[in-house]
């Protein structure tokens, strides 16, 4: 008699894996295709400029990359964007992301300041106060 209860009681304690892997599958996928993306966003071949001092970039924040191929060429991450157009476009990434967002410039060094000057500009109007550069280490 008292075998019986305990055998009943051990069915009744089971828990259903399912719906744990399932999400636990889903956590994978996702965690691959986000690195892929941002490994595609600094994949962008640029010379980068060289620096003999300067801070390791901070990771903790979310960032946004700025690609400054040349004059007529800006990419956020990997998706062209109009000049006229950035100051809109970051303005909605800002409020899109809902936490402090980091702006980094990855440009060739060939390109002079007086093209990168109007993309700063557009940050400050965007509201981000911490733009980075990405350069070499010399």
């Amino acid at each position: 008699m008292t075998r019986g209860k305990y055998e009943k009681r051990a069915q009744l304690l089971t828990i259903n894996m399912t719906p744990m892997i399932d999400i636990v599958f889903l956590l994978i996928i996702f965690f691959i295709v986000s690195s892929k993306i941002i490994k595609d966003e600094a994949a962008i071949e640029l010379d980068l400029p060289a620096a003999r001092t300067g801070q390791q970039a901070q990771t903790e924040k979310m960032k946004l990359i700025l690609n400054i191929v040349s004059k007529d060429e800006i990419l956020l991450g990997t998706h062209p964007v109009k000049l006229d157009e950035l100051t809109d476009v970051l303005k909605r990434e800002s409020r899109w992301h809902n936490v402090p967002v980091e702006v980094c410039i990855r440009t060739n060094r060939q390109v002079p300041y007086s093209v990168i000057e109007p993309v700063l500009v557009r940050c400050a109007r965007s509201g981000f106060t911490n733009v980075t550069f990405a350069v070499v280490e010399r």
